[in-house]
Parts: C-alpha cells; sequence; structure tokens
C-alpha cells in the first residue's frame, strides 16, 4: 500500500469515491448531496491542497480529500478534509494509518494545523479511540439538528 497525490487525471476517481462516501453517509448528514457542486468542490479542493490518494497494487481504493480553511476567529489557515475514504473491502487500521502519515506530511512540509471533521456511521467513541491513538487530539462532536 503506497500514498501519492493525486493528478488531475485522478480526480474523476477522487470524485466517484466522494460520491460513494456521502452515499454510505446518508444517514447521518442532513444536507442533501448536490453531484454538480461536490464535483466542483473536488476541482476547487485540488487547487488548494493534496488529495492524497491510497493505492494497492496500482489500483486507487481510498482517498484523504484535503483544502484550507479558516476559522471565523482566527487568519491562520489550517489544513482541513472534505472526505475520508477507502473502499469497504480494504479498510483496515493499516490503511487508515498509511493515509495519515501522508495528510500529516502535509500539514508538517506547510507548517498547518491539520483540522478534521470526521463523520462515519457506527460508534464515535471506537473511532476516536483510534484516531487518538494516531496522535490526534479529539476536541468535541459535530451535532445535528433539523428542525
Amino acid at each position: 500500500m503506497l500514498a501519492r497525490y493525486a493528478t488531475r487525471q485522478d480526480l474523476p476517481t477522487v470524485y466517484k469515491m466522494a460520491w460513494d462516501g456521502y452515499k454510505e453517509l446518508k444517514e447521518i448528514i442532513p444536507e442533501t448531496v448536490d453531484p454538480d457542486l461536490l464535483y466542483e468542490w473536488v476541482n476547487k479542493a485540488y487547487t488548494q491542497a493534496p488529495q492524497v490518494l491510497l493505492e494497492k497494487n496500482g489500483e486507487i481504493i481510498g482517498f484523504w480529500g484535503l483544502c484550507t480553511v479558516k476559522a471565523a476567529w482566527s487568519y491562520e489557515t489550517m489544513l482541513a478534509d472534505y472526505m475520508f475514504y477507502i473502499l469497504p473491502e480494504h479498510r483496515s487500521y493499516k490503511a487508515t494509518k498509511t493515509l495519515k502519515e501522508a495528510v500529516c506530511n502535509v500539514a508538517d512540509k506547510h507548517k498547518l494545523t491539520l483540522r478534521l471533521s470526521y463523520l462515519f456511521k457506527g460508534k464515535v467513541p471506537l473511532h476516536a479511540r483510534i484516531f487518538g491513538m494516531m496522535g490526534f487530539k479529539i476536541r468535541g462532536f459535530i451535532g445535528f439538528y433539523k428542525g
């Protein structure tokens, strides 16, 4: 397994994986995902930060989509993610760790804070513990209310 940065030619695959990832999360996120808007976002994010791909035997099996953001209270630019996705049959701690190391290398290289917004189906404490074991400081949660 190896991680590499996406090229422009990889963006259709990145888009498809992002689309598949959001389809998996449809029970969790309250927003309807517009395919055209998602396609625009993937292309825009590509111009802001690397899209880190995970490959196995020459096949793209996952990615961590990055972009840049600023908090409402700071002038500092941060590296953030809009999607973390690994094909179901390839999900493992090793795959996650390989992507994590590549993404952290991007943050280190550019001296940026990396902020994750990790949404998933499943047990929050388990996923928080896994990312904590990988060196992330868990600082809260995201809550949704839709009236």
